[in-house]
C-alpha cells in the first residue's frame, strides 16, 4: 500500500492514473494527516520503518527487507524531515558512483521496491 501525507503530499488525480498505467487501482492508497502517526501505528503493528536517505552509511544491500516493512521516501529536494528520520527503525541509501548525489524519487522508490522483492524471492 501507499501512505501519503495530506498536506504537501502528491495528489492522486488523473495524472497519477495515467503515469501509473492503471496500477494505482491495484494498490491501496491512504492519506494521513501526519506521517509520524502512521509510522507509530505501523511500528506498533510490528512493521519495520526504513528511511530511504543518503544520510546513512548503510546501503540497501546492508539492510534486510525480508520482514514486513514500510519504506519512507522523502520529497525531491528536501528529502525526509529530520524529525521523521529520528523515528525510523533503519536507514538505507542507494550506492551511487561518480558525481551523482541522488536520483528522482520515483526512480529511487522503484529501486528500493525491487530490492525488497529480490530479497524476498
Amino acid at each position: 500500500g501507499i501512505i501519503i501525507q495530506k498536506k504537501g503530499g502528491a495528489p492522486v488525480n488523473g495524472d497519477t492514473i495515467k503515469t501509473s498505467a492503471g496500477a494505482v487501482f491495484k494498490v491501496p492508497i491512504c492519506k494521513v494527516d501526519h506521517i509520524k502517526d502512521a509510522m507509530f501505528f505501523l511500528q506498533a503493528s510490528g512493521i519495520k520503518v526504513i528511511a530511504a536517505t543518503e544520510k546513512t552509511d548503510h546501503t540497501i544491500y546492508d539492510v534486510s527487507f525480508k520482514e514486513p516493512c514500510a519504506i519512507i521516501m522523502g520529497s525531491e529536494g528536501r528529502g525526509i524531515n529530520p524529525s521523521v528520520l529520528k523515528l525510523v527503525d533503519d536507514k538505507a541509501k542507494l550506492p551511487l558512483l561518480g558525481e551523482i548525489e541522488s536520483l528522482n524519487v520515483s526512480v529511487a522508490c522503484g529501486v528500493f521496491l525491487y530490492e525488497t522483492l529480490r530479497q524476498r524471492l
